[in-house]
């Protein structure tokens, strides 16, 4: 059994949050939400094949917290987190007495290697695995509901306050480890450094590879998509945290910042992601200044300088040689093939990366189609685009229940968020963002939600809109 340098520290962590916090749970709550949004690499301990990560560490120590509190919680919130369990267990009885004869990406077989002729796909089946993932879907979401019945509305500003600024210190390594990679040639260093301090994890990128003309970025991620996803994520929180604490201008600095690494990480996920976030923003001056439409083409204005200046960061990684150029010529040559699901065409693109997540996101979705209710159970598809694999997963209705229990019961929803569109509109944009993020299953269950939710929760309150 090998255990990591940082497995020792975060132990300790954790049992210095045990012993001296005052409030137990909500301190591992945030704890487990940091964990998981930034660390990504490494684990904890290691035996042969089994390892042990922080995220899946302090996911199982909060859930041991959430069962011990089970008989405080209200008997309505109960039936809610049962509704939504009920959710996640129906396909799994669905898929035993019907099984399907739709071809999908099951098991070890990947989509990378079906598209290039190793695998072969396969029925969706249940295995271990997928009543592992089903739990863990089931029992991280009883923290929310603990989370639902213990906080008051002062307990989410701290939570929300908190995380936004452990998030500035992060971009300020973030910052570190561009300067470090591509200006002091420390790149095999700050590799090696990491692989001491983490530990080795499969389909981790320790030494940034040079793609184009700079090192990609990710830091305590696995890979530049998931790191640019972390930007993406601390961007909308600093946003909502901003207009928590009344301010009209809710981009800053650390927002202008995170873009910036978005785009320097040299991920071509951070085109979609920008995207998404300028959208959000656009969203959400709509919603504040909607009867000065003078002030509102202002912004608009001000929101194409940006997108501007950002491709001119991007335009100097464009050419023929470099990374995003070469996956934007690489989609032009290969366009025929993308419309016609021409899926044999994959070593024709650089790397074959954006062929194959576009091509599996689209298997995925007809494999959904087959089966559009409830879908085929949790762990049962897998697919380069998360909300891709979760519709396949949970079909239609499990999809209404899960918005419904993160988005639509949230306390602060109930007292800030009346109806209105654009509180609909960015949980929409939230499935959009991540149909073609390759991080599986983990925009959907873990504490990530919560913070999304809360997020938009402060974004669009009529009541704190009335008062400014």
């Amino acid at each position: 059994m090998e255990v990591s340098p940082f497995g020792i520290i975060y132990v300790f962590v954790i049992i210095a949050v045990l012993l001296f916090s005052k409030n137990k749970f909500s301190s591992l709550f945030l704890l487990c939400a940091v964990t998981e949004v930034f660390i990504e690499m490494g684990y904890v301990y290691s035996s042969g094949e089994k390892e042990l990560t922080a995220s899946r560490l302090s996911e199982n120590i909060l859930i041991l917290c959430s069962l011990f509190s089970i008989k405080d919680i209200p008997r309505i919130l109960l039936k809610k987190w049962l509704v939504l369990v009920s959710c996640y267990l129906l396909p799994i009885v669905v898929l035993y007495f019907f099984p399907s004869s739709v071809l999908v990406s099951a098991g070890s077989a990947t989509w990378d290697e079906i598209l290039r002729g190793y695998e072969l796909p396969a029925h969706p089946t249940i295995t271990r695995v997928s009543l592992l993932w089903t739990a863990r879907y089931i029992f991280l979401s009883l923290a929310i509901v603990c989370v639902y019945s213990k906080w008051s509305y002062k307990d989410y500003e701290s939570f929300l306050g908190n995380f936004s600024r452990i998030s500035c210190v992060y971009l300020i390594i973030g910052v570190y480890e561009f300067v470090a990679k591509n200006f002091l040639g420390l790149n095999k260093i700050w590799g090696d450094v990491l692989l001491e301090l983490f530990g080795d994890t499969d389909s981790t990128v320790f030494e940034g590879r040079l793609r184009g003309y700079t090192y990609e970025l990710n830091l305590f991620t696995k890979e530049a998509s998931h790191y640019a996803y972390v930007l993406l994520l601390i961007a909308i929180i600093r946003m909502a945290y901003n207009a928590m604490r009344g301010k009209k201008n809710v981009i800053d600095i650390y927002i202008i910042l995170s873009m910036v690494l978005m785009v320097l990480s040299t991920s071509f996920s951070s085109l979609l992601f920008i995207g998404g976030f300028v959208v959000l923003y656009l969203i959400y001056r709509w919603y504040i200044i909607r009867p000065q439409t003078m002030k509102f083409e202002k912004t608009l204005a001000v929101i194409l300088v940006i997108i501007l200046f950002f491709y001119q960061a991007v335009i100097l990684n464009i050419g023929s040689e470099g990374f995003i150029g070469g996956r934007l010529a690489g989609l032009y040559e290969n366009f025929d093939d993308i419309v016609t699901f021409d899926w044999t065409s994959t070593s024709n693109m650089k790397d074959g990366s954006t062929l194959v997540r576009i091509m599996s996101v689209v298997q995925t979705l007809s494999a959904f189609l087959a089966r559009p209710l409830c879908g085929y159970s949790i762990g049962t598809v897998m697919c380069h685009g998360a909300t891709a694999i979760f519709l396949a997963s949970v079909g239609l209705i499990g999809l209404f229940i899960w918005i419904k229990f993160y988005f639509l019961i949230n306390p602060l929803r109930l007292k800030y968020v009346p109806q209105n569109r654009c509180f609909y509109i960015g949980i929409l944009l939230y499935l959009l963002i991540n149909l073609l993020n390759s991080m599986q299953y983990r925009p959907f269950y873990e504490l990530s939600i919560f913070l999304i939710a809360i997020s938009l929760c402060y974004l669009f309150s009529e009541r704190r809109i009335q008062n400014m």
